[in-house]
């Protein structure tokens, strides 16, 4: 089990120096969320990169349909190449129905999204190659030149892609299928509730650029953790507007369902990351009990995340606290 902290809200400065003190906590990633029009998360973790050895940076979450792909590669390369390949890229889909989030455009809709998010992990296979290819989707292009000149980014530190983390909504499988084929499931749980008509239309998973929406209805969701999207699913599937309660039963569900998948694929599960969000305090002796389950159904990362504020101050003084203490190790 691993141990990660999500800065719920600071500047470059704070995430060089919480990055820091988590590293000497014993703390094993450090993250911060990507918003849009907002401080820039790949700034904030550049800054730790440099005041840190060993923890994983990442983001929680980008809303990667909501980038351009060929800038998010630029961006997670540089930061990967800066760090020493420690970067984790986490996607989800992006918020929906929050007026903050949609002011300079309007949202096309879970199935384009959902579209987007798939053309763009492609594309990012391809450009963090740091070479010319062509590329033909719905959505975006590539045309394949002789040279790139100026040059493109160099490759990332890990190859053959910085570890990808993919919102799966459990369990549908054209979400939970988008997260097994990557490098490791974000859980959300959408209950499908009802049959409906057929109409071809295949939906998308929750979270992105809202604060304590990256992992969705998990243990530790605050007022601020509303999931971005909670219906998705399949033709013919239906899901209730509130997303369902996410259990360590339905993890490890969830889990196995990636593992038959990724072996129908010629993928084993080594290196395969399984988040799951919530907060712990800093006073409780016992938090190991709350990470224990999640551990047992088959997590491989515990992200503690207090999403409680947005004051700098606050935050501040909550999450030097809270790193301090250490992660909530369970027993070997």
């Amino acid at each position: 089990m691993k141990y990660g902290f999500v800065m719920a809200y600071g500047d470059a400065r704070a995430a060089a120096e919480l990055a820091a003190l988590a590293e000497e906590h014993g703390w094993d990633g450090f993250f911060v969320w990507e918003s849009i029009w907002g401080i820039d998360a790949w700034a904030m973790l550049a800054a730790a990169a440099m005041t840190t050895e060993r923890i994983r940076l990442g983001t929680m979450l980008t809303p990667l349909p909501r980038r351009k792909p060929w800038d998010v590669a630029g961006q997670a390369s540089t930061v990967d190449n800066l760090s020493n390949g420690r970067v984790i890229l986490s996607v989800g889909l992006g918020v929906t129905g929050e007026d903050r989030f949609w002011i300079f455009e309007d949202d096309p809709g879970r199935k384009v999204r959902a579209e987007l998010m798939d053309e763009s992990l492609e594309m990012l296979q391809h450009l963090w190659r740091d070479q010319p290819f062509a590329f033909d989707g719905k959505h975006y292009r590539s045309r394949k030149l002789e040279s790139l000149v100026p040059p493109a980014p160099p490759p990332p530190v890990q190859q053959p892609r910085i570890p990808t983390w993919v919102v799966g909504a459990w369990p549908r499988t054209k979400s939970m299928r988008r997260a097994a084929l990557q490098d490791g499931w974000l859980p959300h749980y959408a209950p499908i509730t009802a049959p409906r008509q057929q109409t071809g239309e295949s939906h998308g998973e929750p979270t992105g650029e809202q604060p304590g929406a990256s992992l969705g209805a998990q243990v530790g969701e605050s007022s601020g953790a509303q999931v971005g999207e909670s219906t998705g699913g399949q033709a013919g599937e239906q899901t209730s507007e509130s997303p369902g309660e996410l259990t360590p039963e339905l993890l490890a569900e969830g889990v196995e369902w990636i593992r038959r998948e990724r072996a129908a694929h010629g993928l084993t599960m080594d290196g395969y990351e399984i988040a799951t969000e919530g907060t712990t305090s800093a006073d409780d002796p016992n938090a190991a009990e709350q990470v224990r389950p999640w551990a047992d159904a088959g997590a491989t990362w515990w992200i503690d995340a207090d999403w409680s504020s947005l004051d700098p101050i606050v935050v501040r003084e909550q999450a030097e606290r809270r790193l301090t203490a250490g992660p909530p190790r369970i027993d070997p």
